[in-house]
């Protein structure tokens, strides 16, 4: 934790780990096994097309290429995505807590801050980052799935995953019972 003053406090994000990276992997597969489908699929229609096996060989390492390059794409376009939304940085400041990204930052003012609590583990059944909860929407700005911290106001829920996330829970309810 590092603190500049007395309104403002920041908080390491927890190393990427558990499920998390299972999911980054998980997506990265799928997208090589959809360009892998894809080259057989145009091997296939390039053997039927092909005149000779001249020009069955020239389609096929030309598909072999864009197999190469569509694995590259796809996984450059996913870590991109993923590096760019994934959380840097956890800040409290004098109105509320900041999730620092690279694109788009996320704010929760304490106004709005109902319960806090920590999790030792993510919700059951997750979507595309975010929990299946169907009671309110929820928000996953984690590197992990266990000892998540959950801060809910009346309209979302948020999971984030400080570091030290014991410590960053007695900061955010030492500001709400300030605020109060």
């Amino acid at each position: 934790m590092n603190t500049s003053n007395i309104y403002k406090q920041n908080f390491e994000v927890a190393p990427v780990g558990g499920g998390i990276k299972f999911q980054i992997k998980g997506e990265l597969l799928l997208c090589a096994f959809f360009t892998i489908f894809m080259l057989l699929l145009f091997i296939s229609v390039s053997a039927i097309e092909a005149r000779s096996m001249k020009d069955f060989l020239r389609g096929a390492s030309r598909l072999v290429l864009l197999l190469g390059v569509g694995i590259s794409v796809w996984g450059i376009l996913l870590g991109g995505i993923h590096h760019s939304f994934r959380p840097r940085l956890y800040s409290l400041n004098a109105i509320g807590v900041t999730i620092k990204r690279a694109i788009r930052n996320v704010h929760i003012p304490y106004s709005e801050i109902t319960r806090t609590t920590i999790v030792d583990s993510a919700p059951l059944w997750w979507g595309i980052g975010t929990p299946l909860d169907l009671d309110k929407p929820a928000s996953a700005y984690v590197t992990r799935s266990e000892r998540l911290l959950l801060i809910e106001t009346a309209k979302r829920r948020y999971y984030l995953s400080p570091l030290e996330p014991e410590e960053m829970l007695r900061a955010i309810q030492q500001r709400l019972e300030e605020k109060k």
